[in-house]
């Protein structure tokens, strides 16, 4: 009898943990994230991920649908049936993505979205950069170039990666500080999926259509790159040709060391990775945000000056 009674208090203390922790399940938080694209800042987020999550008691599951919609929903599908506790998604497709999202809640799964909006508003949270300071940023550089002689002008081609508010923000925000009077858009268009082939495209034909442009702005830092090997190709003279990015990843960083590239915006991927971290443990345990968003702060102006500075922090 005592043997029995001993291995009915065993079986009542497994059954107690068992309801606490959950039998078979792992402690961590399990997050899965679907990445979007292969970019510098892309890599340098799920490596910050993966160096943050082991002190944050989060295992994180990543796949990337590398700029296709079709395989973001099947990537979503595979995260799906290995039952994270959160996804959280960076979207190829706004309209498309919105399947994605419907499938993650009907999983009775936590849904974050970063960076790029969907077009629904079923998720959880979206995590958002203020897109805006991307363009006044890059529109404080200009401002100050054209101040150092008052008979410049800007006469300026940009460049974005898709047709969604965030990324049209970061052409908007460069007209909130530079001087109107002084700046001439002679042409902005849109390289899909953030196609660094497009983007140079769209160089080499400037270069022809518009002999008075002396600026290229990009939404990112491999479109910028692709533009600068269109202009060295034309013989530019890179001293009066003023060329912007984003991101401050690697490609950026080369081309800023080189002088080609004048500024670009670094965007943290360790301080994205923290706000990452951060909403995922809130909606894991039941957190609303305001309005469904969260704004870290997470982005800084790159220069060949400050660029050592910066990376410090990025």
């Amino acid at each position: 009898m005592k043997k029995k009674g001993m291995a009915v208090l065993a079986t009542a203390m497994i059954m107690a943990a068992c309801t606490l922790t959950g039998c078979g399940k792992e402690d961590k938080l399990v997050v899965g994230m679907a990445m979007n694209t292969e970019i510098d800042f892309v890599s340098d987020l799920q490596n910050a991920l993966e160096e943050k999550g082991e002190e944050a008691g989060i295992r994180f599951v990543f796949t990337n649908a590398n700029n296709d919609a079709e395989k973001q929903l099947s990537d979503i599908d595979s995260l799906i049936a290995q039952s994270p506790d959160v996804i959280v998604m960076r979207v190829v497709d706004s309209d498309a993505a919105v399947s994605c999202v419907e499938a993650i809640k009907n999983a009775g799964i936590a849904c974050v979205i970063q960076d790029t909006p969907v077009n629904t508003e079923l998720y959880d949270c979206r995590i958002v950069g203020d897109q805006s300071m991307v363009g006044q940023l890059i529109g404080t550089y200009m401002q100050e170039w054209l101040d150092e002689d008052e008979s410049r002008t800007i006469n300026m081609g940009y460049i974005n990666g898709n047709t969604n508010e965030v990324i049209q923000k970061r052409e908007t925000g460069i007209y909130d500080v530079v001087d109107a009077s002084r700046i001439n858009t002679f042409a902005s268009q849109v390289s899909m999926g953030f196609s660094a082939e497009g983007a140079m495209a769209y160089a080499e034909d400037w270069l022809q259509s518009q002999p008075d442009m002396n600026c290229i702005a990009c939404a990112n830092d491999e479109m910028a790159a692709a533009v600068i090997q269109a202009l060295s190709a034309a013989g530019t003279d890179f001293d009066n040709f003023l060329v912007f990015g984003c991101d401050g990843g690697d490609i950026g960083q080369q081309y800023l060391q080189s002088g080609e590239l004048d500024a670009t915006v670094s965007q943290s991927a360790s301080k994205v990775a923290d706000a990452i971290i951060e909403v995922a443990k809130g909606v894991a345990n039941g957190e609303t945000y305001e309005n469904k968003v969260y704004n870290p702060d997470c982005y800084e102006l790159m220069t060949a000056d400050n660029m050592e500075e910066v990376l410090k922090e990025k």
